[in-house]
Formats: structure tokens, C-alpha cells, sequence
């Protein structure tokens, strides 16, 4: 006697006593038509498009902002996420947005200049005083670093993100996957969050994709 398959949305079948051995996330995912699925992305893409306050006006969402303000999306997500501009914030964000928030300075203003005869507050001044042009001088940072360069404590203020001890490897660094957070809890990565749910790694892309607010990284 034949067993009964169940035929699945990429062309293929599975016998039906592994099909009911799948969880319910797996079946729905594997069965549901691609037409569905991308139907269920552009509403989702559509509820969770988000409005954005700018130092040129509010807007309802980023590719509007991005448009005014002739910057790219990358940019404008970071400046709403840098606490540092408060003239750039996401209306009504996210627990994930909240999650994403950093806050970095930059120093304002000219440079404190060393050079051989003495430190002066900007490159200008230094320059005046050197008899030389700014633009000599700036040839002399460039080529000659012992004697002419920038104090250091003009260049970068403030506080940056701050890493996970854990997270740190002996050759790669900080350069881990994403901890994923999902209904269940946070998994230290997504195929790890993948075999909780009894998903294939590809599976977990496209749930993370469909329901970003419940599915979403978290650094």
C-alpha cells in the first residue's frame, strides 16, 4: 500500500507520518503557498512601517524622511537610534528599537593642533603661528605624525556600545552571530533559536522576516 504524502509549497512531498511529527510553526511554513506568504510580508511591512521625526518635519515613515533629508536609510536608522540627536526619533518605537538605542558624541568644533613649538586650540592658529599655510600644515599631520597630529582629546566624546564579555572569541573577536529574541526567550543564535522551534535555519529567516516584532535580533 502506497503511504500517504503530504506535498509541500517548494514542489516536493514528505510521507505524512513525518509530516505530523513536525511542530505546527514547521507544518504551516512548509505547507502554506508562496503567494501567502508574500501577501503576509507586504501587510506586516505595511503595519509596522514607521513614522520618523526629523529636524525637517515628521513623516510616516522612513522612505519618506530619507527622500527630505537626502541620506541614506542606514543613516537616517542610526541617527533615530542615537539618543545622542534627540531631533531624530522613531514615533512610537519598538521594544526591539528601544533594545537598539545607543548613545555616541562627537566632538564639535576645531581641533587642538600639536605641533613642535607648542599646542594651539585649531589648526589655524597653529599654522599662523608656524608661518605656513593650513594646508601645508595639514601636510605635515599627514606625513609627518611624530611631531605634528591632533590631541587626542578632541576627537571622539561619549559613550559607545558596550560588548558582551561572553560574547568575545580568542580569534574572531566580537564578530559572533546575533543573540535572537523570540516568544520562548532569547537564543544565543539563530539556527540555535531555529532547533528550539523545530525549524530549519532558512524557515527561522522567514518567520524572523514575517513577524519581526515577536522574531528579531537583539544586538
Amino acid at each position: 500500500m502506497k503511504k500517504p504524502m503530504v506535498k509541500l509549497n517548494n514542489g516536493t512531498s514528505v510521507p505524512l507520518t513525518e509530516f505530523v511529527t513536525w511542530s505546527i510553526n514547521k507544518q504551516n511554513m512548509r505547507t502554506m503557498p508562496i503567494e501567502q506568504k508574500r501577501e503576509i510580508a507586504e501587510k506586516i511591512s505595511l503595519k509596522n512601517s514607521k513614522g520618523v521625526i526629523t529636524p525637517k518635519g515628521v513623516f510616516s515613515n522612513m522612505s519618506e524622511a530619507v527622500k527630505a533629508l537626502g541620506i541614506s536609510n542606514p543613516t537616517l536608522k542610526s541617527l533615530c537610534l542615537n539618543t545622542a540627536y534627540p531631533n531624530y526619533q522613531i514615533i512610537n518605537p519598538s521594544a526591539r528599537d528601544l533594545a537598539k538605542q545607543f548613545h555616541k558624541e562627537h566632538k564639535a568644533g576645531s581641533k587642538k593642533t600639536i605641533t613642535p613649538i607648542g599646542s594651539f586650540d585649531s589648526m589655524k592658529s597653529a599654522a599662523k603661528a608656524l608661518g605656513i599655510s593650513v594646508d601645508i600644515l595639514r601636510n605635515y599631520i599627514k606625513h609627518d605624525k611624530k611631531n605634528y597630529y591632533y590631541s587626542k582629546e578632541n576627537l571622539f566624546v561619549g559613550v559607545r556600545k558596550v560588548h558582551d564579555p561572553s560574547d568575545f572569541h580568542p580569534a574572531l573577536g566580537y564578530r559572533l552571530a546575533k543573540k535572537v529574541m523570540t516568544p520562548a526567550g532569547m537564543y544565543r543564535t539563530r539556527p540555535q533559536a531555529a532547533r528550539a522551534f523545530g525549524l530549519l535555519t532558512e524557515e527561522m529567516k522567514l518567520l524572523m522576516k514575517l513577524n519581526p516584532e515577536d522574531f528579531y535580533f537583539i544586538k
